[in-house]
């Protein structure tokens, strides 16, 4: 029942301001102030054998790194990833460091300040992804100091919030590449380089900075993949709902320099009488471009298209009524 004493909790203004017979007709369900959510992206489990999970590892976006190092691992099926430890992971293993990739370790600053690791595994570098200010910032800088006393190299990805993660995701591929590639021409080809990147509890944006470098070097390794990757050597990882949307846009990003990494037809050709004329490249280039029908299956309408795209926002609401009447 209407509370006409109190009009604004009891919603009659809302009421008045979409209908006249504010008296006759009530709110079927409560009034929502928040913002409209997207879809939640759930991360597929590891499987007890990680190696069968994952696609074949094979380089996607090489840039002008030389990528000579990973002639020292076999890219076949599985074979970069070990079998996941999620039988055998403990609590305390939080505090330690894993295995993502033979060269990239995942783990938490503590991990940092352990020499004997440090030693035990060869690790050759740290990427510390830390805030730009605060105390935070302080206690990393503390740890990147201890592996500089150890000679390691160091690096530092600045932020000033994880905001700013998706611009230095190809910032951290392009250190950590640069110092593999270093170590595997430097020190030989047997030599083999290892960086772990590490942020405070090396769960979240440490976490973040590994999957998008998973993304940025294989192909066939989309976001989902890559936090799962991620998950199944270190199961305490943790990407909320902003993190994983922040890597679903860098996915995207990546495909989409992919797709333009092919060299184009050149188009002063046609003017100098060699090659393909300036027709037949602009035939050529249209024909790369992607088109709307190309997205969805024949079958499949626009409208259906929409209707399956927005069926997880709004399932269970196609037949709902607004407002029913207060006689109802």
């Amino acid at each position: 029942m209407l509370n006409m004493k109190n009009p604004i909790a009891s919603g009659v203004r809302e009421h008045s301001a979409l209908s006249d017979a504010h008296l006759t007709h009530i709110a079927a369900s409560e009034y929502s102030y928040r913002v409209p959510t997207p879809p939640r992206i759930i991360i597929p489990p590891p499987m007890l054998n990680g190696r069968d999970q994952f696609p074949q590892f094979s380089v996607g976006t090489p840039g002008q790194i030389d990528l000579g190092f990973l002639d020292a691992y076999d890219l076949s099926r599985g074979s970069l990833v070990k079998s996941n430890v999620m039988n055998e992971w403990r609590y305390e293993r939080r505090r330690a460091a894993q295995e993502i990739l033979p060269f990239v370790w995942l783990g938490p600053m503590g991990a940092v300040k352990d020499r004997e690791f440090l030693k035990k595994e060869g690790i050759t570098m740290v990427l510390a992804v830390k805030h730009r200010t605060g105390l935070q910032s302080k206690l990393m800088g503390g740890a990147v100091r201890i592996a500089m006393e150890e000679g390691l190299e160091a690096q530092a990805l600045e932020l000033a919030d994880n905001a700013e993660l998706i611009a230095a995701f190809p910032k951290s591929a392009a250190i950590i590449n640069a110092h593999l590639s270093k170590i595997h021409r430097e020190s030989g080809a047997q030599a083999r380089g290892k960086v772990l990147v590490f942020c405070e509890s090396g769960n979240e944006r440490s976490a973040a900075v590994v999957a998008a470098y998973l993304m940025e070097m294989f192909k066939d390794v989309d976001h989902l993949t890559a936090m799962s990757i991620c998950q199944s050597q270190r199961f305490c990882a943790n990407f909320d709902d902003p993190l994983k949307h922040l890597l679903l846009t860098y996915w995207e990003l990546v495909q989409a320099r992919r797709d333009v990494t092919i060299a184009p037809p050149d188009l002063s050709a046609g003017f100098t009488g060699q090659g393909q004329t300036v027709q037949a490249a602009s035939e050529i280039a249209n024909k790369s471009k992607r088109r709307v029908s190309e997205a969805y299956d024949d079958e499949m309408s626009t409208n259906d298209a929409m209707d399956l795209d927005d069926e997880a926002r709004f399932n269970g609401r196609r037949n709902f009524t607004p407002f029913q009447d207060a006689g109802a």
